[in-house]
């Protein structure tokens, strides 16, 4: 099993929910990159495609191939960042 980031599996998670919730599989996240930013790719696209990969698991009736990244406290991240 894959650790991602908490943001990533939560929209996994969503893609997941939403096909046991008998919901369409129609993405509520949108690609932003149209007509800004010159075209260039953006994380908008990695939100859509996790949120693909967790309905597609659930239809298929395979368990979770991914689990968050546990959170670090402000002490045992890395030094100089602020985050």
């Amino acid at each position: 099993m894959s650790e991602i980031t908490r943001a990533f599996y939560g929209a996994y998670q969503k893609g997941f929910d939403a096909y046991h919730n008998g919901a369409p599989q129609a993405c509520p996240y949108r690609d932003k990159r149209a007509g800004r930013y010159n075209h260039i790719v953006t994380f908008s696209r990695a939100f859509i495609l996790f949120w693909h990969e967790g309905f597609t698991d659930a239809q298929n009736g395979w368990p979770k191939r991914y689990t968050p990244k546990p959170y670090l406290p402000r002490s045992k991240r890395m030094k100089g960042s602020k985050r």
